[in-house]
């Protein structure tokens, strides 16, 4: 069984929205269910992930994200960063946030959706400019007669 999100890049009809517009899983005999997190939530189920992709896809303008361990774990050291008051410094440090770069414990493979999963936390955190977003310092409490 493995879980994905579908990413729209451009919302053609105007309906869904951009960026993750539904959850889904897709099950060890490739059957699909797919939960939309639109306005009108509802729930379809398809025979596989070809058929969903077709009927979904939009001609590439929205893709299939897997989100497994390494989506996970970039969304999770994204957590972690922001935690520690150290933005984005898993993947490069603030000035990467454009090309942004893995650990180096993160497989060829995997790293695709480790950046995957470390954006969409970043986005979730800093907001939609998350990658030209400034960080500065603001003073929490001050005391006595400081300014």
């Amino acid at each position: 069984m493995r879980t994905f999100e579908l990413h729209r890049m451009e919302d053609a009809t105007g309906i869904s929205g951009l960026g993750i517009i539904a959850e889904g899983v897709e099950f060890g005999d490739g059957t699909c269910a797919l939960r939309w997190k639109t306005d009108a939530r509802s729930t379809a189920v398809y025979d596989d992930l070809k058929t969903l992709e077709k009927i979904h896809g939009h001609q590439g303008k929205t893709k299939v994200v897997f989100t497994g361990d390494a989506f996970e774990r970039g969304f999770t050291d994204a957590t972690l960063d922001s935690y520690e008051n150290a933005p984005f410094a898993s993947v490069g440090g603030e000035g990467k946030r454009s090309e942004m770069v893995c650990p180096a414990s993160v497989s060829p493979e995997e790293r695709g959706r480790y950046l995957s999963g470390y954006a969409v936390r970043s986005e979730l955190t800093y907001g939609k400019d998350w990658r030209t977003c400034e960080f500065g310092w603001v003073a929490a409490i001050t005391l006595g007669g400081e300014k």
